[in-house]
């Protein structure tokens, strides 16, 4: 039987499977293969690779895990609105696909997105510029005193075919979010992407 992927969000404290390897995250759509597992990941918010043997991961306080596998390869991004707005996503999509070679069983790739904080309070500043200059109005939810940006719906348009895990980093107490906690006292969330027996060592 063949191993299947599996992708799983550790709660922060939690034991991780030895060897995952993760970027250094600086809200950058820089996306860097896994070859060997000893590439320079100091400016990277994504990963991906072809090497079954490997476990990839991205920590997360209310931005976005966002993995994408298929029988041959599979990375994962860490996005949030900066991420989002420099065409990370894009970018992780473009290096998948582009890996894509003669023969592959299955040049259909599946997404899966982790928990996240679905929608957030911003002022008209410079995230704001940032995000109405790249999708216009279109994310925006007003109040008579606030404004929102529905981040959940955002990814749902740049990802039409993605699964989403349902829960909310801010209103599940057993994930961290930077919003409503502002640290992060137990670390922080860890989606990890990786063949199941890979989870086992």
């Amino acid at each position: 039987m063949r191993d299947e992927i599996k992708i799983y969000t550790f709660e922060p404290g939690a034991e991780l499977p030895a060897k995952v390897i993760t970027p250094q995250q600086r809200h950058s759509a820089h996306i860097v293969k896994i070859e060997t597992g000893l590439e320079n990941l100091n400016d990277c918010d994504g990963l991906w690779t072809k090497k079954s043997k490997l476990l990839l991961g991205v920590k997360t306080a209310d931005c976005a895990p966002i993995c994408i596998w298929n029988d041959t390869q599979f990375g994962i991004v860490h996005a949030g609105w900066r991420g989002t707005v420099n065409g990370a996503i894009e970018n992780l999509r473009l290096n998948f696909e582009t890996g894509l070679e003669f023969g592959d069983r299955s040049p259909n790739f599946k997404i899966w997105v982790g928990p996240i904080l679905p929608r957030f309070e911003i002022q008209k500043d410079n995230c704001y510029d940032q995000l109405k200059t790249k999708f216009g109005s279109q994310f925006f939810t007003k109040t008579e005193d606030k404004i929102y940006f529905e981040f959940k719906k955002c990814l749902q348009f740049l990802l039409p075919t993605a699964l989403f895990d349902s829960r909310s980093t801010f209103d599940d107490l057993s994930l961290a979010s930077w919003r409503r906690d502002k640290a992060f006292p137990k670390g922080q969330n860890t989606t990890v992407i990786g063949f199941s027996k890979q989870f086992k060592l």
